[in-house]
């Protein structure tokens, strides 16, 4: 979805590089050590807020923009 053969896909890498928020990318098992959430169905987006809450993000197609991928 997000990466091919040869890398990060083109549209994926421009699309979130245009979002005006900070990224980071994590793996299950770093989502589950940093914020005690297991059972993910992934992918996913969520938002961080603060130190203490973690919520769910924008699903695919809501967040008024349309995903590269």
């Amino acid at each position: 979805m997000t990466y091919g053969s040869l890398g990060m896909r083109r549209e994926w890498r421009a699309f979130w590089q245009n979002l005006e928020a900070d990224i980071t990318f994590l793996h299950r098992d770093e989502v589950q050590a940093r914020y005690g959430v297991g059972g993910l169905v992934l992918p996913a987006v969520f938002e961080e807020r603060d130190a203490a809450a973690f919520s769910p993000g924008c699903p695919p197609n809501s967040c008024g923009r349309r995903p590269a991928w």
